[in-house]
């Protein structure tokens, strides 16, 4: 049977429910320990974030952009059996063992975190590639250098409040929500539209 749940806070607090949309005072991000089969909530890890707008898992590493400050938070994803030493911020799995979260950097991805409203990413070539969602501006995709923070290129896209940027086939493919459709960067830096389907499927 799965244990009684637990928690573990980078950030001490026990997060409540909001609107993802929303970021009233004091309250915070959360990220779930779920048991699938038992289909209940282990525990969870507080994030350090104020608006959680995506998050993206490679290797051992999560990164989570955090669309209040247009950050990229990097986190550290490690597991262990029962009897190796416990982080501080490990929960206990139903199976035995532990899995634990660590804030090990944060990157910069704009001077104007608000105005960007970073709102995804996608990893590639050494580097992470942000979408600034920009609102009703055309959106762009930031590149960072994922080992020093350097900001790099700014790459605008094919219209404004695209989501979800992925590489498929050494294409970077994005929605582009507006228009209910599904964009493509080619490695020129221009754009084209492989599908729409209208502004009502956002």
């Amino acid at each position: 049977r799965p244990r009684r749940a637990a928690r573990r806070s980078l950030a001490a607090r026990r997060p409540s429910p909001r609107n993802a949309s929303a970021a009233p005072p004091g309250l915070q991000d959360a990220l779930l320990l779920l048991d699938p089969e038992a289909r209940s909530v282990l525990g969870w890890w507080a994030l350090p974030t104020v608006y959680l707008h995506d998050s993206v898992l490679s290797g051992s590493d999560l990164f989570s952009v955090d669309t209040d400050s247009g950050r990229v938070l990097r986190f550290r994803v490690s597991a262990g059996t029962a009897a190796a030493p416990m982080p501080p911020s490990a929960l206990p799995l139903s199976e035995g063992g532990w899995a634990a979260v660590e804030h090990v950097r944060s990157y910069e991805s704009s001077g104007a975190p608000r105005a960007a409203h970073a709102n995804g990413l996608t990893l590639g070539l050494g580097r992470l590639w942000v979408m600034h969602n920009n609102l009703a501006s055309r959106s762009a995709v930031q590149l960072v250098d994922a080992a020093s923070g350097a900001l790099g290129a700014r790459l605008p896209l094919g219209g404004a409040n695209c989501h979800s940027p992925l590489f498929y086939r050494g294409r970077l493919l994005y929605l582009l929500s507006a228009s209910g459709g599904l964009g493509r960067l080619h490695p020129n830096g221009t754009s084209d539209t492989l599908w729409a389907a209208g502004a009502r499927y956002f």
